[in-house]
């Protein structure tokens, strides 16, 4: 074991949002998404700076019928490319070309999804770091959400063994502060713990297929590896690990020393990043928050007249419509969010306007073509007021909004409801603009 430094927690925002792009590959252990296997199929968009490699990430349908499609696009050398246009490229859905509404760099409002799982080392000598964890999560969180992530979040412990795994991930930050206060160092007996297992328990957690999937491991010591002797025990190497998680695209950040380049080596296999446990990260926060906006959205209109379970997106050059990128992506999935802009309240009002309905009769379609759909109606209210009176109207909206579902005649019983006040604002609460967009309602899908 190795003393550890404490670590500037507010980077880890920083890193996430850089890790959802995928930027790193891997230099060592060798597989088809190498650059030379890029070169040799020849996908990419020429430009003066070379080639330019895209990778679908996911679909986003939370305002659909306009659809976003997020993708990440990096030259020969790994770098992302910034200047893209939407003149660039040609957009298909399922085989038929849509007209693209814009291209740009994800913004707040694209509500990206992702599932963070946090793999902690809880052995004696990482007392002082998981302190550090422990104080500035709430900080993390808010941060995640004011990039606008619809974040979850998960976590497994470990020494020699997985110690804990969270039961499942919340997007409650009281009850995942609960699990870091619940962290409690013990033993340390030898050199090495055993890592490699509490990463595969991060990637046995339920992450929803749409979402982006990001682990991150925080340890000051090597790990345990197939066929070593000691008291854990894994069939994992370091290689089949880096493997392991990017067949299931989980992306890797490892927090550790760098004397251990086998975990380097796994993250960059992961098209993940490495960070170096002993240092504070201020000297490199301006670097890292260049990358903040790392991913690309693309916005078309559907043909579909309804959200789609699944669709296949393919992403031509339209000089002469080669291909790209092309992925088919899980489109309507349990856990998805539906964020309606134009279902948005007046201050202090929860009575629905007239210009709402046409909105919520898109809701009221997709239930009666969907019977067996089941909906969590969110209400959420701007930081105007007591919280305990935000807290009540933003109830009182998302009941307004299941009482009209119930009156076209959607069945009470597949409707829930809750309101979270002003605790979720998606938007700048000093702007009367951005304030209005927290006074909105959001569908979550319990069950197709």
């Amino acid at each position: 074991m190795r003393p550890t430094q404490n670590l500037t927690f507010s980077i880890f925002v920083l890193t996430i949002l850089v890790l959802s792009t995928g930027l790193l590959r891997s230099q060592g252990l060798q597989k088809s998404r190498d650059i030379s296997k890029r070169h040799q199929q020849g996908s990419g968009l020429h430009s003066i700076k070379g080639n330019v490699f895209f990778e679908i990430k996911s679909v986003d349908i939370t305002h659909f019928p306009q659809m976003s499609v997020i993708f990440s696009a990096v030259n020969d050398h790994n770098l992302f490319v910034r200047n893209l246009k939407k003149e660039d490229v040609i957009v298909l859905e399922n085989g038929i070309q849509r007209p693209i509404i814009s291209l740009d760099l994800i913004s707040a409002q694209n509500r990206v999804p992702v599932d963070i799982v946090f793999v902690i080392d809880q052995t004696a000598s990482m007392r002082d770091l998981i302190a550090t964890v422990k104080d500035n999560i709430r900080h993390f969180v808010e941060s995640l959400r004011g990039h606008g992530f619809d974040y979850r979040l998960g976590m497994t412990r470990f020494s020699d063994i997985v110690d804990w795994a969270s039961p499942t991930l919340t997007d409650d930050i009281s009850e995942f502060e609960k699990w870091t206060s619940d962290i409690e160092t013990v033993g340390g007996g030898d050199i090495k713990e055993n890592a490699l297992e509490g990463l595969k328990a991060a990637t046995l957690l339920p992450m929803r297929p749409t979402a982006l999937h990001l682990a991150i491991i925080i340890t000051d010591a090597q790990f345990h590896q197939q066929g070593e002797p000691g008291d854990g025990t894994t069939d994992f190497t370091a290689k089949s690990m880096g493997d392991y998680l990017y067949e299931r695209e989980v992306r890797l950040i490892t927090i550790t020393p760098p004397e251990f380049p086998e975990f380097m080596q796994m993250a960059a296999v992961s098209e993940g990043t490495s960070f170096d446990i002993r240092k504070p990260f201020d000297s490199v926060i301006s670097l890292v928050a260049q990358d903040i906006t790392s991913l690309y959205s693309l916005k078309y209109l559907s043909q579909s007249t309804l959200a789609p379970d699944s669709v296949r997106i393919d992403i031509l050059r339209s000089e002469d419509q080669s291909p790209l990128a092309s992925r088919k992506l899980q489109a309507l999935e349990e856990g998805k969010r539906f964020v309606f802009e134009d279902l948005l309240f007046q201050p202090n009002q929860a009575s629905l306007a007239q210009e709402f309905i046409e909105e919520l009769e898109r809701v009221v379609r997709l239930l009666f073509v969907r019977p067996t759909m089941k909906l969590r109606i969110e209400g959420h209210a701007d930081a105007s007021g007591p919280h305990e009176k935000n807290m009540e109207l933003s109830l009182k909206r998302a009941e307004a909004v299941k009482q009209y579902l119930i009156s076209s005649g959607i069945q009470a019983t597949r409707l829930e409801v809750t309101g979270y006040g002003d605790s979720r604002p998606i938007a700048n609460n000093a702007t009367d603009e951005g304030r209005r967009f927290n006074r909105r309602i959001e569908f979550v899908i319990l069950s197709k």
